[in-house]
C-alpha cells in the first residue's frame, strides 16, 4: 500500500524535489509480541489460521492477526509463545494429522 507523506527536508540533504524514497514508518511497538512467519498463515474458510505441531500431530489453530514487518506477521490473538507452528506444507494438512517433525540444523 502506497501513502502519501510530506517531507521536511533540511537544506544540505541529498534529497531533491521529485525523488522518490521507501521507508518503513513504526507506528507502535508491541513488546513480548508473538511473530510467525508470513509462510505460516494460511486462509481457511474466511479465516486465518496456523497449523500448531505438537509431538507427532498438527491442529489447525485460527489466530488474529496484526502489524507486518519483514516477512513476519504479529499474532494478536490464538497461538501461545514458544508455539511450534508449520511454515512449509501447511496447505496439504489436515487438523491432527500425524507428522513427524525436522528441526533446522
Amino acid at each position: 500500500n502506497l501513502i502519501p507523506v510530506r517531507l521536511q527536508v533540511r537544506q544540505n540533504s541529498t534529497l531533491r524535489s521529485g525523488m522518490f524514497l521507501t521507508a518503513k514508518i513504526v507506528v507502535r511497538v508491541a513488546k513480548g509480541a508473538i511473530m510467525v512467519p508470513k509462510e505460516a498463515l494460511l486462509s481457511r474458510e474466511s479465516k486465518t489460521v496456523v497449523m500448531v505441531a505438537t509431538e507427532d500431530t498438527v491442529r489447525e489453530t485460527p489466530v488474529t492477526t496484526g502489524a507486518e514487518l519483514d516477512g513476519l506477521v504479529e499474532i494478536r490473538s490464538g497461538l501461545s509463545a514458544g508455539a511450534k507452528v508449520v511454515t512449509v506444507g501447511g496447505y496439504e494438512l489436515a487438523s491432527d494429522a500425524k507428522i513427524k517433525i525436522e528441526e533446522k540444523p
